[in-house]
């Protein structure tokens, strides 16, 4: 996990109530004596805030095989702890997550745009709608790139 992943885990676990804490099973530890509040992040939190990022993407019907898959899931990681990263797509995240796996920015962002589609071909139907119902016009057209990242980092945002 880089640098920028773990911090994004970092802050927002330490944004979480308690209550959220409990929901994923996790208890609030001690960081260091200066920041009570803080909690120090084991790997096994990391991995359940992985597995819910990755569960809401299959829910969503895009299968883990695709390259747009790990794009996403980690474009989305990374935009939890720094929002901006969707202010400009095209400028920071998509050479990002290009320079975390080996590939072009074009290439992430058209592996995405193919992930999304392939998303709307076999979405659950009340999962899209309460996700996107007030971002596209009609159930039946895509979201862009931009709208699907920033609905589902702010679905996460407000819900976990």
């Amino acid at each position: 996990m880089t640098v920028s992943a773990e911090r994004a885990f970092l802050d927002l676990i330490n944004q979480m109530s308690d209550s959220d804490l409990k929901k994923l099973g996790l208890n609030r530890e001690t960081q260091n004596p200066e920041n009570p509040s803080a909690i120090a992040i084991s790997e096994k939190v990391k991995t359940k805030y992985e597995l819910l990022v990755s569960n809401l993407l299959k829910n969503l019907g895009i299968p883990a095989h695709l390259l747009g898959y790990r794009y996403l899931r980690y474009a989305i990681l990374i935009s939890l702890s720094d929002p901006t990263n969707l202010d400009s797509m095209t400028k920071i995240l998509y050479p990002t997550i290009a320079r975390k796996f080996g590939a072009t920015p074009q290439k992430v962002e058209r592996a995405i745009r193919h992930a999304i589609e392939v998303s709307m071909q076999s979405y659950d139907i009340s999962l899209y709608n309460e996700l996107f119902s007030n971002t596209v016009p009609c159930t039946k057209e895509k979201p862009t790139n931009s709208q699907f990242l920033a609905t589902v980092v702010d679905y996460l945002r407000l819900n976990y």
